[in-house]
């Protein structure tokens, strides 16, 4: 089964290579610093900055003074000088965000994306699980929720951009039981490392389970996945979570597809849990974002 799996963790990983085709203005000057960029991504996104570098087969492009993305061609539709004619089409044209969003969080394991300063997520899944996330800085969130009916949970994550393509984060998820008060209080540390863009990306956390009181009953959890956009409303995402715990190591993979319009996005998928009467466990969940 760890085989099969891992397999398909590396055909997931194969399927971002990918190219289309691209149009490139021949007035694009580098060197003229000056000059303001318009660019389009294949998914919809329309951004208006500066392409600081081309290498390779990799753009990058520089929003602000504090945001710099870099994209693969295959991402981009299109790259001009703004106000070009061949490019006011772009700017003229009514735009609606339509980008599959919900980078933060996989399946089970969160990410080193991090929601923006005063936007946030409501998200449900299985009608048991309830949770809601806020940024306070572009850097910072906390959150909470809970599993009904059964416990509260506060969390937080603090996130960093390293380089343009990987970025980290350090959180915590606090369990307060509800009908079994023995531990009190059950928390989960991690560090998460993220390595691409928003519309496609790899992603490991790793860390540790930590019942108050409870010293000799610390489980090892680490998850790897990662998810990619296909279209402009779809998302797909793969989770695995494995934990070590007294001698005993479990594996639990996952799948979904999400569609999301506007700021609603619904998700469906499965949780594959091996050795099992039940192997498959439907995954139905909803989010509603939040700014």
């Amino acid at each position: 089964m760890t085989r099969i799996l891992i397999c398909c963790f590396l055909l997931f990983c194969s399927i971002f290579n990918q190219l289309s085709a691209q149009v490139f203005s021949d007035k694009i000057n580098l060197k003229d610093s000056t000059q303001i960029h318009i660019l389009e991504t294949k998914w919809g996104d329309r951004l208006i900055g500066q392409v600081v570098k081309i290498e390779n087969t990799q753009l990058t492009f520089r929003i602000n003074e504090r945001s710099m993305l870099t994209y693969d061609f295959s991402e981009i539709k299109s790259v001009g000088v703004y106000g070009e004619d061949d490019f006011k089409d772009l700017l003229s044209a009514p735009y609606e965000k339509e980008t599959a969003w919900g980078t933060e969080n996989l399946i089970y394991s969160s990410t080193g994306f991090n929601f923006p300063a005063r936007t946030g997520e409501l998200r449900n899944i299985e009608l048991l699980l309830n949770t809601f996330d806020y940024g306070i800085t572009d850097n910072f969130s906390l959150g909470g929720g809970i599993v009904v009916p059964v416990a509260i949970i506060i969390r937080g994550k603090i996130t960093a951009q390293i380089v343009p393509e990987v970025n980290l984060g350090v959180g915590i998820n606090n369990i307060v039981p509800l009908v079994d008060t023995d531990p009190a209080i059950i928390s989960h540390a991690y560090l998460a490392a993220t390595i691409g863009t928003p519309d496609r990306f790899i992603n490991v956390t790793t860390g540790y389970g930590i019942a108050l009181g409870e010293s000799d009953n610390n489980p090892f959890i680490l998850s790897f996945g990662g998810s990619f956009t296909f279209a402009k409303r779809w998302r797909f995402k793969m989770d695995a979570i494995w934990v070590t715990e007294s001698g005993r190591e479990g594996l639990i993979p996952g799948f979904m597809l999400g569609w999301s319009k506007g700021k609603s996005r619904i998700e469906f998928g499965t949780a594959v849990i091996p050795d099992t009467s039940v192997p498959l466990i439907p995954l139905v969940a909803f989010g509603v974002r939040i700014d």
